[in-house]
């Protein structure tokens, strides 16, 4: 679970939460924590007042990993280029709104894009509890996201180059087999096979390619999926890095683990 505030008593008085929670911090999450009720089991989460208000928000720690690693700004633009149904994208909202106070100038945005119309009305609805002037909702393929002409960039005859980026921070969740997913949702094996990850790394590869293009120079992507396919993870980070290889943005990559120094990752 997410929520706005923290130490835990904070939490409770300020989300007005039920006496009957028991909050447990996550360690080195300082927006998330374990609850616990008496009536969990036949009042799941998902289903409470406090959630359909957005006082708090579900979510699995694992799909918190990639906005922790990503760790945005409060002023960033930020792209996230396959949001729905949307718990990155609030989570991410929950640092950007940290702007909203500030000049406009020096306020932040997201940029909330998926390709399916369906899933993007559910993006709508599970961002509008948090209901920020801080958020676009886009319906776009990712990897045909369009070319943002930034003020100034066509004055006194100059040309545009879509490589000047505009986003400091680019979230591409791609589409995915969800072969990572098995625990909690058995059944994928029915229809698994290594064919999934096969077919899909080419779509995967052209959405992080365009979040590239859209990145600023400097700027941070990360690349995400729920699945443990090589074919789907490491094959596309290693060809996107070979394509911009020698080139005047050449992609570095970061050892994510300086976000997050308790993380136990492979070397």
């Amino acid at each position: 679970m997410t929520a706005r505030e923290s130490p835990p008593e904070v939490i409770r008085q300020k989300q007005k939460l039920p006496e009957t929670w028991d909050l447990s911090p996550v360690s080195e999450i300082s927006d998330a924590f374990f609850i616990t009720r008496p009536d969990q089991k036949v009042n799941p989460l998902g289903k409470t007042l406090e959630h359909f208000s957005g006082n708090i928000y579900v979510q699995s720690l694992s799909s918190m990993l990639p906005v922790l690693l990503l760790a945005p700004e409060k002023d960033d633009k930020v792209l996230d280029m396959c949001a729905a149904p949307g718990s990155k994208t609030t989570q991410m909202m929950e640092i950007i709104q940290r702007s909203l106070p500030d000049d406009v100038s020096r306020q932040g945005l997201i940029v909330a894009n998926d390709a399916d119309t369906d899933r993007a009305y559910m993006l709508v609805h599970q961002t509008r509890r948090i209901s920020s002037p801080l958020l676009l909702i886009t319906t776009h393929k990712g990897q045909m996201w369009p070319k943002i002409r930034v003020p100034g960039t066509m004055e006194d005859g100059a040309t545009y180059s879509p490589r000047d980026g505009y986003f400091d921070r680019v979230l591409a969740d791609v589409p995915c087999s969800g072969d990572g997913t098995l625990r909690k949702n058995p059944m994928i094996w029915d229809k698994w096979s290594t064919s999934s990850g096969l077919a899909l790394h080419p779509l995967q590869l052209t959405i992080a390619r365009r979040g590239y293009q859209v990145l600023k120079p400097g700027g941070l992507m990360v690349y995400s999926t729920c699945s443990m396919s090589p074919y789907e993870d490491e094959a596309a980070v290693a060809e996107l890095l070979r394509e911009t290889k020698g080139t005047i943005n050449e992609l570095e990559l970061v050892d994510a683990r300086q976000y997050l120094p308790n993380f136990t990752a492979r070397k």
